[in-house]
């Protein structure tokens, strides 16, 4: 057992301690207004030669991104401004449609 000078300088610092821990755990917040959901996937297709095919199907797919947000977890957050880990992948030939795939985590904005 401690002595009672002992725990009585202790206690407030230990005090300290756990509240400064704590407040550097919790999200500030702006943090917390921006409150992010899993990633979602949004994919389409595109027809067009020297790249056009591939630039629609990169819009299409923003947007099916855009509408299944919407769906889910509603128009908050729906925007690309707000979205986190957004990655874009396209495929596309020459007579083929491009096809492009659309993922990022949605965040509250």
């Amino acid at each position: 057992m401690l002595p009672n000078v002992v725990r009585r300088c202790l206690l407030p610092v230990l005090a300290c301690a756990a509240i400064v821990a704590v407040s550097t755990v919790a999200p500030s917040p702006a943090e917390a207004s921006r409150l992010c959901r899993p990633a979602v996937e949004g994919s389409a297709t595109g027809l067009g030669v020297l790249g056009r095919g591939e630039r629609r199907a990169g819009l299409k797919a923003r947007t099916d991104w855009q509408q299944k947000v919407t769906a889910l977890y509603g128009a908050r957050f729906a925007s690309f401004s707000t979205a986190r880990g957004v990655t874009t992948r396209c495929q596309g030939g020459t007579i083929a449609p491009a096809r492009c795939t659309v993922r990022a985590r949605p965040c509250r904005g």
